[in-house]
């Protein structure tokens, strides 16, 4: 009986078995009579903007498309259709086939993901918590490890600890910032725009084609990987044109990503290993050790490889239910239902203080002072300590309240066009 993996980021689908990488595309559709995916609909996003799709990974439901085209109606027909085409040429290479899900689904997200997926064919035994394969080979007996990822829209990070019967679990999940690659690719597009029309007036955003070559060539220029400079190239009309990406550039573009990701990290008391994805971004390794002190590894694609190798032992021999959630590994493993109600964080992990733009308030009491632009929201007493008060307009986790929660860190408030995250410092 055969094994093998299939990663599932908002960006990209990943096939993994016999030690190698089988099949690897990145998450984009283009309609042209009929739907093309990966880098063929890469290559005609901003040509043909109205027949193009990028997010419907990333914000996978059976909501309707804006523009419905073909016979597709709903984003999940999209990943429906990107993961049958990925899985068919190779699907006689694996009997039992595990998924790593984008690591800010939700429960219902999971199960829409698991049915479409059975749907398609797919031998589905199980899905494996994002992080957990590749930190399996990182985590310390005495220290906890976190494991951070970057998706279109944010940073998201995994705790894992390693008990003492070896089993390296998942112990708390938490999402860092609210942005992603994509707000980082059109922040750098935005600034060569602004350079080119400094220098001759020239606008690549206003002609498809330019547009096109300016999004494709950061985007490669992100993929080559942690660069401090380079420069893109745009031809028209028979003219080159260069820009140079500079550190000031970039500063502008990640905007309050880094500092957010940065201030996450300063506090907690864990070895720090990061995804390739997130290395890409240039300077981030540099931000992240002038504010901690823990150790920090940088992963690459082969480390996802590698590890799934290594633990073809111990999934092989578990009989789980596809619905099943893998979030502990060791010689077994342990798992969660997909199928039944919201997966809970094994251990919730109170936040501390509330933060917005690199500025963390303590919520340590009910009477703390917050900023003027914060005055929509109010905490209250409770039994078990302070918890948010429910207003108007309020929203934690995408969710209105009903009554006062205790916030945990990785909670997002949003009120109007204000967003907050909830974080946990330690001293």
């Amino acid at each position: 009986m055969t094994l093998a993996l299939l990663e599932i980021t908002d960006q990209s689908l990943a096939l993994i078995c016999d030690g190698e990488l089988l099949a690897f595309e990145p998450c984009y559709a283009t309609f042209r009579g009929d739907w093309v995916f990966g880098e063929q609909a890469r290559s005609m996003q901003r040509l043909r903007p109205q027949e193009s799709q990028a997010n419907y990974l990333a914000q996978l439901s059976t909501e309707s498309l804006a523009r419905p085209m073909g016979h597709l109606r709903h984003r999940a027909d999209l990943a429906y259709l990107q993961i049958k085409a990925l899985h068919h040429p190779h699907q006689h290479r694996y009997s039992r086939l595990f998924v790593v899900a984008p690591p800010q689904y939700d429960v219902t997200q999971l199960s829409l993901l698991l049915g479409l997926a059975e749907t398609a064919g797919l031998p589905i035994a199980g899905f494996i918590e994002a992080g957990l394969l590749e930190s399996s080979a990182h985590v310390k007996p005495d220290r906890d490890l976190l494991y951070i990822d970057v998706g279109r829209h944010q940073v998201t990070a995994r705790t894992y600890r390693e008990g003492s019967d070896a089993a390296v679990t998942l112990e708390a999940r938490q999402t860092l910032s609210d942005r992603g690659l994509s707000q980082l690719v059109e922040g750098l597009m935005q600034e060569v725009q602004q350079s080119l029309i400094n220098a001759d007036r020239f606008d690549p955003m206003r002609r498809a084609e330019t547009e096109q070559q300016l999004f494709e060539g950061v985007l490669s220029w992100l993929e080559q990987g942690n660069q401090q400079t380079a420069e893109v190239t745009l031809m028209h009309e028979d003219r080159l044109r260069r820009v140079t990406i500079t550190d000031a550039m970039l500063r502008v573009a990640t905007g309050r990503m880094l500092s957010q990701v940065t201030e996450a990290v300063r506090g907690v008391n864990a070895d720090v290993v990061i995804n390739h994805r997130l290395h890409q971004i240039p300077g981030v390794i540099e931000q992240l050790r002038l504010g901690t002190q823990s150790k920090i590894e940088v992963l690459t694609r082969t480390d996802l490889i590698e590890a799934f190798a290594r633990s073809l032992e111990a999934l092989d021999g578990e009989n789980l239910d596809p619905g099943q959630r893998i979030t502990s590994l060791r010689d077994s493993t342990v798992s969660t239902e997909v199928r039944q109600g919201p997966i809970e964080d094994p251990s919730p992990v109170l936040a501390t203080h509330l933060i917005e733009n690199g500025i963390a308030v303590p919520i340590d009491s009910a009477s703390v002072s917050w900023p003027a632009h914060w005055s929509e929201l109010r905490l209250v007493d409770e039994t078990e300590g302070v918890a948010l008060a429910p207003a108007k307009g309020l929203w934690v986790n995408d969710l209105s309240l009903t009554a006062p929660p205790r916030l945990q860190a990785g909670d997002t408030i949003r009120v109007g066009s204000l967003i907050i995250t909830a974080i946990r410092v330690t001293h």
